[in-house]
């Protein structure tokens, strides 16, 4: 029989233009005009997951499409969900020293928008369920959700489930991999922040004036909001706004060992050499994981009108970010965030989009165990638990429709890979062990059944 790394080694090359073919396709879904390359890259999904072995189909779900495949292999079984994303985020920063939709290859790797989130991960799955069916390992029955609007929050995904709940197998598990490694470390990520976004606004005119006219008599909207904002974070980067912590809770006996853990590890250097980013409100390693990773936030991210001349807009907006961890309410965080802002101004109004919740998946269930083993092969040593400050917005409505579910997410990876960043990067190595692992794990979770 073939072994895993004699498979790997044989099928790299169709790996590698396989994930060609798929990073090529521009699948931003924040964009309207790029809808039919949606259908595109589910399209050539369902092709690969035929070529797996799967009975798969795209099924439409408004606007945004899902790739979904099955393959049974017995009715005694269990099931197990895989779900991964399909679209990326636009690509247009001037940073990028090459067409993020032009793949360039080299030995290390592949650099293109997608080729790390989350198309090289997805299709490093893919591949280990096809090696596990060539060669009759698989111990559990496999279904592929891979939807098409992760990255623009799958404000849809709930749409999708209740409509096709029907024709969908309720799964003992549900293995995701889209998270990063912690450093040089293999991570399986047991906890995600929430996500809400929105606008925070003022009007004070119909028109904009000309600053030669009301200079230094109208009221700059502009000046305003962001004397207003500046009182929301002091200088230490706390939210000021009252009642923003509410709800938070601390951490477990167990989690408090996990930070210390994963505390003991963290670099600030390579934190700066893989992000480019130079200022960070504390260096004290265990404060900044519960700063990432732990508690809430408060983020701008930018501001309109842009400049225009000499002119005085009549109105000021802020876009932000809030990530909630467990116990923190969306609409809730809102109401206290606009009543803190009037206070400046009553007119300031925020205006939020539907967020995602916090998630967690329990260290004790049985399923984390094997996921932290299942790196030994490939990666010579078990992964590290850890706590993941972003946010996968289809995994709410994935608890409400299968409660109890634990979710698996297994890290194949790294933060210098430039998720969501110029010059995206996916390493061949961690393609071929991430391979290895993921085929690892499922052959490792026969025996779980959670219903």
């Amino acid at each position: 029989m073939e072994t895993i790394q004699e498979f790997i080694t044989r099928c790299m090359p169709q790996y590698q233009e396989d994930l060609v073919s798929l990073v090529t396709i521009q699948s931003i879904s924040a964009q309207a005009a790029h809808r039919d390359d949606l259908q595109k890259v589910a399209t050539r999904t369902v092709e690969l997951l035929r070529e797996a072995g799967a009975s798969a189909q795209v099924l439409q779900n408004d606007t945004f499409p899902v790739a979904v495949g099955v393959i049974t292999v017995s009715d005694d079984a269990p099931w197990v969900t895989i779900y991964n994303h399909l679209d990326v985020q636009p690509a247009a920063e001037p940073q990028w020293n090459s067409n993020p939709f032009e793949p360039v290859l080299s030995e290390e790797g592949i650099q293109a928008r997608g080729a790390t989130d989350d198309k090289g991960p997805m299709l490093s799955i893919v591949y280990a369920v096809r090696y596990l069916k060539e060669t009759g390992q698989l111990p559990v029955n496999v279904q592929f959700v891979l939807e098409s609007e992760e990255e623009s929050g799958s404000k849809h995904f709930g749409n999708f489930l209740d409509k096709y709940t029907p024709i969908l197998h309720k799964p003992d598990s549900i293995l995701v991999s889209d998270t990063i490694f912690d450093g040089d470390d293999p991570a399986v990520t047991f906890q995600l922040r929430g996500l809400t976004m929105g606008i925070i606004e003022l009007k004070v005119g119909e028109a904009g004036v000309h600053s030669g006219i009301l200079g230094g008599l109208a009221r700059n909207p502009l000046a305003t909001l962001t004397r207003a904002i500046a009182t929301c974070i002091d200088d230490g980067g706390k939210v000021l706004v009252p009642g923003f912590y509410d709800g938070v809770q601390a951490p477990t006996e167990q989690e408090k060992r996990i930070i210390d853990e994963v505390a003991a590890r963290k670099n600030f250097g390579r934190i700066r050499s893989d992000t480019g980013f130079e200022e960070f409100y504390t260096e004290d390693p265990r404060e900044a994981e519960m700063r990432t990773n732990y508690l809430p936030t408060l983020e701008i991210h930018g501001y309109e009108p842009e400049a225009s001349g000499t002119k005085i807009s009549g109105y000021a907006k802020a876009h932000f970010s809030m990530r909630l961890v467990a116990g923190q309410d969306p609409s809730d965080l809102g109401r206290k965030l606009q009543d803190h802002l009037r206070r400046t101004h009553p007119k300031i109004t925020v205006h939020i989009a539907e967020g995602s919740t916090a998630v967690k998946t329990d260290l004790d269930n049985p399923f984390m165990e094997r996921a932290r083993q299942a790196y030994v092969p490939a990666f010579g040593r078990p992964a590290v638990f850890v706590a993941t400050g972003g946010t996968i917005g289809a995994f709410p409505p994935m608890q409400r429709t299968w409660p109890g579910v634990p979710i698996v997410m297994l890290a194949q990876s790294l933060m210098s890979d430039g998720y969501h960043a110029p010059n995206e990067n996916f390493k061949w190595q961690q393609a071929r062990r991430g391979i290895e692992t993921i085929a690892t794990y499922l052959r490792s979770i026969g025996d779980l059944k959670t219903a």
